[in-house]
């Protein structure tokens, strides 16, 4: 049973574990540059229905776009 979801679906305060990107090797090297790869805990600090999303990753917050969010996808 397949249970990801993207980013976005997300709800504020909820805690989810990164499964993968679905995006060119360009953003994956971003996102991993951030710390942010495939198994790394995400924590959603801030979303609102548009605009920017604001995510704790390790000590770190990082503020991901919409679209960014959208590609991936987590559970």
């Amino acid at each position: 049973m397949d249970n990801k979801v993207p980013l976005t679906a997300v709800k504020l305060g909820q805690k989810v574990k990164l499964r993968s990107v679905n995006a060119g090797q360009g953003l994956k090297c971003r996102l991993s540059a951030m710390g942010i790869v495939p198994g790394a805990e995400l924590m959603v600090v801030n979303t609102t229905f548009a605009g920017p999303m604001v995510v704790m990753v390790k000590d770190s917050k990082v503020i991901l776009g919409r679209g960014i969010a959208m590609k991936m996808m987590v559970e």
